[in-house]
């Protein structure tokens, strides 16, 4: 019978290194490590090497799917692979995936290291620079957040160069709540900021086209179809990520496919170009890079189309944008005495007084200009909550200010 193929086999798995190398951890480690680190490493490693990179390659895993493929509670994990962590693996544990779970990125060391010594690091760190100091040094601070007069989340690096909390998930937190539980930190005479980058994706999206509406795409697409403004928002939207945007155009108004049809071309022939680039190269995962100049990769194993490509240049060129501004905010407080909190999407929180709002409007926009693009920036005040009320400040606004 002729055997069939496995679709999911992406390489020829080598059982017999894997074989030698077992056997000389076994015997050469079976006194320094606990059973549960060494079954790790000779049993549930090598299975998710053969599913997803090969043999002593580097992969990423969360701590459920090292779980599953080791046979043990997912909680229990941490203490073995810590054991392994630079005596037979080289391990970086917490590295953000898509779905926000805690993942790690493994890569055993092979017999040749091993023997001789030479555990060289080989784990690749596609995290961009800028994503990596920001979070680095955003670990190393903690601010006031409601009752929490010592806040101090995890910080991770998304694909695209975003900076995530965790544990808290104050960025998960609705604006309201995270607007007030800031508040509490504020000092007399301090006001906190809120900057945020105006219409950040279509704006971005807009100028690498270099196209330019008439008037409000938005006002107008709703009025062609009868809807509410953030209706057409998110139908236009929908089409810079799109694997097809002249496709889904059929599905629109006679008179809305007409007037975005060279919107829709230009999309598409932009995502065309990106799709060529970042084509991968044997073994390599296909990316696309940021105005900024960092490199964002797909997962490995996804199925990908046109529009992810796009998706990830544009997210991660606003993370460039963010990232490099919130540096620039930190490196200057000793000499003008605001302080960041944190970034979130394309905006940041800060900590200042109300004189220093328009210098700190202009370091996010000189971000934007240093890579060619012309951004708009919102700024919003609050100020102290009184202390006698602490719901007063809901008859409080916010003072907006726009470029």
């Amino acid at each position: 019978m002729k055997a069939t193929k496995n679709k999911k086999t992406h390489r020829r798995y080598d059982y017999e290194a894997n074989n030698k190398l077992n056997n000389y951890v076994q015997i050469k480690y079976q006194d320094q490590l606990s059973n549960g680190a060494l079954l790790l490493h000779s049993f549930g490693i090598p299975r998710l090497e053969q599913r997803k990179s090969g043999f002593c390659k580097q992969f990423t895993a969360d701590y459920v799917e090292i779980g599953k493929a080791s046979y043990k509670i997912y909680s229990k994990l941490k203490k073995p692979l810590l054991e392994l962590k630079d005596v037979l693996c080289e391990i970086e544990i917490g590295k953000p995936i898509k779905s926000g779970k805690k993942a790690t990125v493994i890569r055993r060391y092979t017999l040749a290291e091993l023997k001789e010594a030479k555990r060289k690091s080989k784990i690749v760190d596609k995290d961009p620079v800028h994503a990596k100091k920001l979070s680095e040094i955003l670990e190393s601070r903690s601010f006031v957040y409601g009752d929490n007069l010592e806040c101090r989340p995890y910080w991770n690096v998304t694909r695209t160069g975003r900076v995530t909390s965790h544990r808290p998930n104050i960025q998960g937190n609705s604006q309201k709540d995270r607007i007030e539980s800031l508040r509490q930190g504020l000092q007399k005479g301090q006001v906190l900021l809120d900057l945020d980058i105006q219409q950040a994706e279509p704006s971005i999206i807009q100028q690498v086209l270099k196209y330019k509406f008439d008037s409000d795409p938005y006002n107008l697409l709703a009025k062609i179809n009868g809807v509410n403004r953030q209706e057409a928002k998110s139908s236009l939207n929908m089409l810079a990520y799109a694997n097809d945007a002249v496709k889904i155009l059929q599905y629109w108004h006679p008179e809305a496919q007409e007037l975005f049809r060279p919107y829709a071309e230009s999309l598409d022939e932009y995502k065309a170009k990106l799709w060529e680039y970042g084509k991968p190269n044997g073994r390599q995962r296909r990316f696309a890079d940021t105005l900024g100049g960092s490199r964002v990769y797909a997962n490995r194993g996804d199925r990908n189309h046109r529009g992810k490509p796009m998706n990830w240049h544009i997210q991660g060129t606003i993370a460039d944008i963010i990232n490099n501004a919130a540096l620039d905010v930190i490196k200057k407080e000793p000499a003008e005495g605001w302080r960041l909190l944190f970034p979130e999407h394309d905006s940041m929180y800060v900590i200042c007084k109300s004189n220093q709002i328009q210098k700190l409007r202009q370091i996010v926009i000189a971000k934007a200009k240093d890579l060619k693009l012309n951004l708009s920036v919102d700024s919003k005040t609050y100020t102290l909550l009184p202390k006698d009320n602490s719901k007063k400040h809901l008859n409080n606004p916010p003072t907006v200010t726009k470029r």
